[in-house]
């Protein structure tokens, strides 16, 4: 079933598909108003933006030097200095914010999409897309970039700030999260309707 967002009207499950655009007959809103589900490209968004997770991770996001002192941090690492620094509450939100719950939003995707995309529904379909909508709304790998650009701009007065390939890949993640949370999901319904289960 299709329910309008704007007016509650309850329709038969249509094909969104194969169809770029779904009106409602009452008020006349979109439905769905998304391009068709392309499998091919959301995978590819999807496995790109894991590699620029591992990279985040792995590299500095900056590089601070303040005379002869040298730091440096990666997405892990700040989280562990925020950590580290007492104020465990930030640290863990920002955790779950930043690492938790954007690597569960890729990998739902890739666990539905990528049997989707060879003809076949995931065993635990109708869980992974109702966790799928939940996480959702939690990865807020933007805020974090926000914070280290105004970071860095403070810190631009008082040491010698070098951008590292961790936040350049934080910023590509975060368009990359922002393209997959406007995937629609009533298409991934449909999609996963139409094939058989594994």
């Amino acid at each position: 079933m299709i329910i309008c967002e704007h007016c509650d009207a309850v329709y038969r499950s249509a094909d969104t598909v194969h169809r770029a655009r779904l009106l409602c007959s009452r008020c006349h809103c979109a439905l769905s108003s998304h391009p068709p589900l392309q499998l091919d490209a959301v995978l590819a968004l999807t496995l790109t933006a894991v590699m620029l997770f591992a990279i985040a991770n792995v590299f500095p996001i900056i590089k601070l030097e303040l005379g002869s002192e040298h730091t440096e941090a990666s997405l892990f690492g700040a989280i562990v200095a925020t950590w580290q620094s007492g104020v465990p509450l930030v640290a863990l939100l920002a955790a779950a914010t930043t690492l938790v719950f954007p690597l569960a939003l890729m990998l739902l995707t890739l666990y539905v999409m990528w049997p989707l995309r060879h003809g076949r529904r995931p065993r635990g379909f109708v869980v992974a897309m109702h966790a799928l909508r939940w996480t959702r709304p939690w990865s807020m790998i933007e805020v974090f970039m926000l914070s280290v650009l105004v970071a860095v701009v403070k810190l631009g007065d008082s040491a010698t700030v070098i951008i590292g390939p961790g936040l350049w890949a934080v910023a590509g993640l975060t368009i990359l999260l922002t393209l997959l949370s406007t995937l629609d999901l009533h298409a991934l319904w449909a999609q996963g309707d139409a094939v058989t289960a594994l």
